[in-house]
């Protein structure tokens, strides 16, 4: 349940730690926060068409590495992410009901860390358009089943504890002095199963927004 969540407040911790002394240092290295929200489900051989998405939230530390002269850069960051999806008939042949019936939604939250290239077009500017890509790799620390009216569900023994894929987006960056603003749409491609017991795999549409120092 939510007890492997008191990992993620000491992670943050200690990345912000650990990016003080780099941002004094006036090094090609900014660091930040960025937050916004998840449009989950998944997807799988099986015939997940029943499925609605899970609406959720993912926000976390960030840091940004660019290269002098080049319109080339890297983003990474631990993000606390909320994925998962929904369903209003349950369907034990597909996922795990828990017993619940009804509207249920999979509540499945993970620590994710993504990798990701930034590439930059157009000329440098106060408006700066980019696109994003690569891979994520994401650590589960919630699994349960919610029931409209029965509660919930541990379902976390039925859950692989890691998920990894690849994320492509594009967004654009304000930039004002030392500072930037920066709106992001990401969509998250997973490539491990979710579920023990099935192929099922993660698909998230994000829409994130933060700032970089």
């Amino acid at each position: 349940m939510y007890k492997k969540l008191l990992t993620v407040p000491l992670i943050l911790f200690i990345f912000t730690a650990l990016s003080a002394p780099a941002a004094d240092a006036q090094s090609p290295v900014s660091f930040g926060i960025k937050g916004g929200l998840n449009f989950a489900n998944i997807d799988g051989s099986a015939n997940f068409s029943a499925f609605d998405r899970r609406n959720g939230v993912e926000v976390g530390a960030v840091a940004e590495f660019s290269f002098p002269m080049l319109p080339v850069g890297f983003e990474t960051g631990i993000y606390y992410s909320q994925k998962g999806t929904s369903i209003s008939v349950a369907t034990p042949d597909q996922v795990s009901n828990g017993g619940l019936s009804g509207d249920l939604t999979y509540r499945l939250d993970y620590v994710k860390v993504p990798v990701l290239a930034k590439f930059w077009f157009g000329s440098p500017g106060l408006v700066e358009p980019h696109i994003l890509l690569g891979p994520y790799g994401s650590y589960n620390i919630n699994s349960e089943i919610a029931g409209s009216s029965e509660g919930t569900v541990d379902i976390s023994d039925e859950v692989n504890d890691y998920d990894f894929g690849i994320i492509g987006g594009v967004g654009v960056d304000f930039n004002f002095g030392l500072s930037r603003f920066s709106l992001q749409g990401r969509y998250s491609y997973g490539l491990s199963d979710l579920f023990e017991e099935s192929d099922a795999k993660s698909r998230v549409f994000s829409l994130v927004a933060g700032f970089t120092f």
